[in-house]
């Protein structure tokens, strides 16, 4: 099976806060926001030729999306709370882990044909303070049967 390893360099985004309300032709319409548009501008850019495979069949997405943390509590930066990385950090310090922006991007940057192909997600949040990145494996998997209850 093929598989694909990409790291994108950049703020991650999240897809369902990332809506602008505009009007056009008179009527209102959802778009996504400038720093979502760069986001997939950005992510776009980093990926090399090679990497734009096409899959066109099932494929799993596996790795970590690592966030900086910018939440303020009492005045103090997580950084200056944090003295080494065993400390613990809640996951409220960091933003929601959200891959559906992530497969957009997979999807736009020609690495699968559409993100409905996905049938496994195995992705975990991760925290960086100075590199910001999505690390991600895509392969492909034999074809499945998917769960059914009737």
């Amino acid at each position: 099976m093929r598989s694909v390893h990409i790291v994108v360099y950049g703020k991650p985004v999240r897809k369902s806060n990332r809506r602008q309300m505009v009007m056009r032709g008179g009527k209102p319409m959802l778009i996504k926001s400038k720093a979502a548009l760069q986001y997939y501008k950005d992510f776009d850019l980093q990926i090399k030729q090679s990497d734009r495979v096409g899959f066109i069949g099932p494929v799993a997405i596996s790795g970590t999306i690592y966030y900086s943390p910018t939440q303020i509590r009492a005045g103090k930066t997580i950084r200056a709370n944090i003295k080494s990385a065993s400390d613990s950090i809640t996951h409220s310090w960091v933003g929601d882990l959200s891959v559906e922006a992530l497969m957009d991007c997979i999807q736009h940057a020609g690495i699968i044909a559409d993100d409905r192909q996905v049938v496994s997600i195995n992705v975990q949040k991760g925290i960086s303070f100075d590199s910001p990145r999505a690390d991600i494996i895509i392969q492909e998997v034999e074809s499945t049967t998917i769960p059914f209850e009737e």
